[in-house]
């Protein structure tokens, strides 16, 4: 995904190596949200977001509003369906919440997936 893919994103974090995003992706529009993401990722330096967490409510047979948490170990079961977000709203405060704690798990379990791989002392 690019920065340009979301009807706003912003920066939440600059103790990373690259810089912690967050993105909102709304459709058919921000008055009218029928599908909606949130997207928790580091912004590369060629513009896109290696993606960490994404909340969404994209239908699933396991229901709707999910958790995927590209964060885990790749064996690990990567959707949550067991989450109290009914929003975007709600989704984006729970990843702004948990956004240190996911990046340092992205960067542990997953090293190669991003320009550099220092993990900050915490």
């Amino acid at each position: 995904m690019t920065q340009s893919d979301f009807y706003y994103d912003y920066q939440i974090d600059t103790t990373f190596p690259d810089p912690l995003f967050l993105g909102v992706r709304l459709d058919p529009s921000a008055n009218d949200p029928q599908s909606w993401a949130v997207v928790l990722g580091f912004g590369q330096a060629d513009g896109t977001l290696t993606e960490i967490a994404k909340v969404d409510n994209s239908p699933h047979e396991a229901g709707d509003i999910h958790v995927d948490r590209y964060y885990r170990e790749d064996s690990a079961e990567q959707k949550d369906f067991d989450i109290d977000i009914s929003t975007y709203y709600e989704a984006e405060e729970y990843l702004r919440e948990n956004a240190t704690r996911y990046a340092a798990l992205f960067l542990e379990n997953h090293p190669d997936d991003v320009e550099t791989t220092e993990t900050p002392d915490r």
